[in-house]
């Protein structure tokens, strides 16, 4: 005999992933991969060798990749729109039309760059929680460097290698994947025959001038500041 009548399972606070593949970006990222050398040599000429190295690119290149970047968020801003009782669209647009926003106030871009034949060992588990969503996009990469994500309401290191709180995605060259700042992640054990380079992205959104954008023809909002929709 049952001790209860009625069960009910809500699945809740899903965490949004976006995985974009940008199509004809071989040339883009060549010439990303050469910058990326040329100020690495000049690092090593200040600090010498290093296991890793990361830096700011101001270069065309960094900057049309920083483009690609832009249109991939606005995509995927729009799967938030019905999480926090949005018009369709209205989250992008808000994005785009809030007067005070400034690219370089509310997106930090730095590339991280691992020299060839150095072991990149650390399974360091971590998120961006100062920001309401990073994103990692891989300019030069080989096979097994894949991003490990995990279930951000199993924080616990202690549970961290447990399979079901886990998802894997593959690293390749011209894929960018777009998460929440809260979502723990780490990247898997490799060494490289080549530099390997990605291009980490931190956005903060706007949120003083969210709450009038959100507003319903009825007045009410739907939320008081963005940032704090996920909590």
């Amino acid at each position: 005999m049952s001790l209860f009548s009625k069960k009910e399972e809500l699945k809740l606070w899903p965490t949004n992933v976006g995985i974009y593949e940008f199509s004809d970006v071989t040339d883009l990222n060549a010439q990303l991969y050469f910058d990326c050398t040329q100020q690495i040599n000049a690092l090593k000429n200040q600090i010498g060798d290093q296991p890793h190295y990361v830096f700011s690119l101001d270069t065309p290149a960094a900057h049309q990749i920083a483009e690609r970047l832009l249109e991939a968020f606005r995509d995927h801003l729009k799967m938030y729109d019905s999480d926090i009782g949005c018009r369709p669209g209205e989250l992008p647009r808000a994005f785009d039309n809030a007067p005070e926003m400034k690219m370089k106030d509310i997106i930090d871009i730095w590339y991280f760059c691992i020299p060839a034949g150095v072991l990149h060992h650390e399974r360091k588990l971590h998120n961006h929680s100062g920001s309401d969503f990073t994103s990692v996009y891989w300019v030069n990469v080989e096979d097994g460097a894949d991003l490990e994500i995990f279930d951000p309401r199993w924080p616990d290191h202690n549970l961290r290698y447990t399979s079901y709180i886990q998802h894997t995605i593959q690293a390749k060259p011209g894929k960018m994947v777009i998460a929440p700042g809260y979502t723990w992640h780490q990247v898997a054990p490799q060494v490289n025959k080549s530099t390997r380079i990605s291009m980490v992205t931190t956005i903060k959104l706007p949120s003083a001038h969210f709450p009038h954008h959100l507003k319903h023809s009825d007045e009410k909002h739907y939320m008081q500041e963005f940032p704090n929709w996920r909590r």
